[in-house]
């Protein structure tokens, strides 16, 4: 009857640390590795009469992660909306995040019952088909 396993690791060679577990555990979390090193794991089961035949097998931990940062976005500058006619506005602005001719901007228009967004690639933008009292939240 089996009683339970070994369970032992180090760098090179195995059994230099170990842990022993019950016959149900099924999965072992192995925790303090120095990240991109390899490791020899083995697994022996044992029971009342003694340790069976180990297994082993060598893995390579993974690489240490690198943080990484998320870039901020700088608001675009220089918003300006001109009204053309009461159903057309142009907006323009300036994009200080952007290389030349590399421009991705939402804008919003609201009226009293629904909303409106409109993605630019450019940083001039014509709005038409709008209600009279349109509010051009940008």
């Amino acid at each position: 009857m089996l009683c339970g396993y070994t369970i032992a690791w180090d760098q090179g060679v195995a059994d230099i640390y170990s842990k022993i577990v019950d016959s149900k555990q099924r999965g072992y979390f192995i925790d303090k590795l120095e990240p991109n090193m390899e490791f020899v794991i083995s697994l022996r089961a044992f029971n009342n009469v003694g340790d069976g035949q180990p297994v082993y097998q060598q893995v390579r931990t993974q690489p240490e992660e690198e943080e990484v940062v998320a870039p901020t976005l700088d608001p675009a500058v220089g918003v300006e909306a001109v009204v053309l006619t009461p159903f057309t506005v142009v907006l323009q602005w300036a994009d200080t995040m952007l290389s030349q001719n590399q421009y991705n901007s939402c804008t919003t228009f609201s009226s009293s019952s629904s909303s409106r967004y409109v993605n630019a690639t450019d940083v001039t933008c014509l709005i038409d088909s709008l209600k009279p009292s349109t509010v051009c939240l940008a």
